[in-house]
């Protein structure tokens, strides 16, 4: 990813208890979006057809799982997720009930809303992988779940089937490969772009930004679009780049850290790399922004959301999930551009997966062919177009319904979009010390914007913390 979820991140997965000990190293998630308000959907939208239906084949069940319905009969399918009835669990509900239509007789998929934060709902579904009573599908930030040797893998069914893998971003599908077999889908697909609080740029007769803009520019206009009454700040030019928490310290830096040319990881992630002369780089202008320049909010609050949202903010770094709040629902007048370069121009990309829990062959290939339509490639356009989340496949995002979406409702996706080209995933997804990696980083940060160190300190500092530790650098394989 709570509220309203367009007002929050996706959360860190936490451990589920001492009875299930032996699952933690499972429990560090993916920073992700969490589901939006849904922008409304663009007229004239077709109904998307079924997907063809081939023979069934076997897939083999788990030993002591659920007892299947009745031979020839209903196979019912259990899907738990994390759609509320306010921000997309109809849209969901129709898809499923379309497709039990399309299906009748064969095949009951029953979506069960079980929370929308993402940290509860996985400790929810290991609780059950636990007690041997999964769902037969699970929406989840965690690309790990395949350690549970509960997952089906998919390779035979997508090969069978002809899924179009090569429509989806190679790096979320690596994400859930282990082994060199498949075992989860992307979805939710996003990408941050900055928001451009319009009557601010007019105000101050500042042009808006150009596609090829860098950093350096940001933080220029940043400084013009600063306004102050004496020493109090009354307009900032910009959000802070730092949330205050771990995580999100880091996501954030990787959308600088690359274009400036460095990375975070070395190539193999048996080491951070994180402490280059592009890393100082990028905290020497974070500490400007927030201590010399001051174009930004206090450090570490939801100051600089707030003050977008009353018009006092002018650029601000969010993702998809933030249309349905602030375009669909308070009107603000703002537009997107991607996010700026600097020696390269990459950002970064991420995503949740559907997930196949292995119980019964009938459910298995029941909830395989929920999976095969809800990624068929219009399903997936009106995913996109009725959550605001950017459909995972290229495809979907070509469609006239989807096209006419971007057109005439919600042109601000127009720059996430474009960014898909030069998106990168995150790394580290398969370091399940992930999060330990990212506190000790964020901690330092931390030292530096409170500037208790410089910026080539903390992040020597982070380094050799991290660094001497080889364990934090464990892979895990299914």
């Amino acid at each position: 990813m709570n509220g309203r979820r367009t007002r929050v991140t996706r959360r860190r997965l936490l451990g589920v208890g001492i009875g299930l000990a032996a699952l933690g190293p499972l429990l560090q998630a993916c920073a992700g979006a969490a589901p939006t308000q849904a922008p409304p959907k663009p007229a004239g939208t077709a109904t998307p057809a079924a997907a063809a239906q081939p023979a069934a084949v076997a897939t083999k069940p788990a030993p002591a799982a659920k007892e299947p319905a009745a031979a020839g009969g209903t196979a019912k399918v259990t899907l738990w997720h994390p759609w509320s009835r306010s921000i997309g669990g109809p849209y969901l509900d129709e898809i499923v009930a379309r497709f039990n239509q399309q299906n009748s007789g064969k095949t009951q998929v029953e979506p069960e809303y079980i929370t929308n934060a993402n940290s509860e709902l996985d400790n929810r579904i290991i609780a059950a992988i636990a007690a041997n009573d999964p769902p037969n599908i699970g929406w989840s930030a965690n690309p790990r779940m395949a350690k549970t040797g509960k997952i089906l893998a998919l390779d035979p069914l997508v090969s069978r089937d002809k899924l179009e893998l090569d429509q989806f971003p190679k790096g979320l599908v690596e994400n859930y490969q282990y082994g060199g077999k498949l075992y989860g889908l992307p979805i939710e697909l996003s990408v941050r772009a900055i928001w451009l609080n319009k009557p601010l740029f007019e105000k101050a007769k500042v042009p808006y930004p150009k596609e090829d803009w860098t950093w350096d520019d940001y933080f220029r206009i940043a400084k013009e679009l600063t306004e102050r009454d004496g020493d109090r700040i009354t307009v900032f030019g910009s959000e802070s780049p730092f949330r205050g928490s771990a995580g999100s310290g880091a996501s954030y830096y990787l959308n600088w850290l690359w274009p400036y040319g460095g990375d975070f990881f070395n190539k193999d992630e048996t080491a951070v790399v994180f402490n280059s002369d592009a890393g100082v780089a990028v905290i020497d202008r974070w500490v400007d922004m927030a201590n010399k320049s001051r174009v930004t909010p206090p450090k570490g609050t939801s100051a600089g959301l707030d003050a977008f949202q009353a018009r006092r903010c002018a650029l601000f770094e969010t993702g998809p999930w933030q249309w349905g709040y602030w375009i669909g629902e308070l009107k603000l007048p703002a537009d997107t551009q991607v996010t700026p370069r600097m020696k390269l121009q990459q950002t970064l990309q991420y995503s949740v997966a559907l997930w196949l829990f292995n119980t019964t062959e009938q459910r298995n290939e029941a909830a395989w062919q929920f999976l095969r339509y809800f990624f068929s490639k219009d399903v997936n356009a009106e995913w996109g177009y009725k959550t605001g989340y950017l459909p995972v496949r290229k495809d979907s995002q070509e469609t006239p319904e989807y096209k006419k979406y971007l057109e005439s409702t919600a042109p601000q996706m127009q720059a996430m979009i474009k960014q898909l080209q030069w998106a990168r995933t995150r790394p580290g997804e398969r370091l399940p010390n992930r999060a330990k990696i990212e506190k000790i980083f964020g901690d330092e940060l931390m030292e530096a914007m409170n500037e208790r160190k410089t910026p080539k300190q903390a992040l020597d500092d982070a380094a050799k913390a991290i660094n001497g530790d080889k364990s934090l650098f464990e892979k895990i394989e299914a």
